[in-house]
């Protein structure tokens, strides 16, 4: 299981419900990866799930995902991502994701 503690997300993206944050890619750059990549993304609270960490695979043939590894956030990776959360609300857009 990787620990989530102290990594930096590639891009944040704000949704009306939720918030993702992206590791080795970003949301408009995902189909572009090539065929075998690997990607991550934090998922905050939706609907009835907590916060949740998902790793995605491309096919070889890049024709699907699969994942690789899909569990709920620990208390302490809750609040590291809250709190980047809370950064990112007073960034002026000026901030890389990685500085948050």
């Amino acid at each position: 299981m990787k620990r989530l503690i102290g990594t930096f997300p590639s891009a944040i993206r704000r949704m009306s419900d939720a918030i993702l944050f992206y590791f080795g890619t970003s949301s408009a750059d995902i189909s572009l990866l090539p065929p075998k990549a690997k990607f991550e993304i934090v998922h905050s609270p939706i609907d009835t799930h907590g916060w949740e960490f998902v790793s995605y695979q491309w096919f070889e043939e890049k024709t699907g995902l699969f994942i690789l590894e899909r569990r709920m956030l620990e208390p302490d990776e809750v609040a590291y991502f809250e709190q980047l959360v809370a950064k990112s609300k007073l960034d002026t857009g000026t901030t890389r994701a990685a500085d948050v």
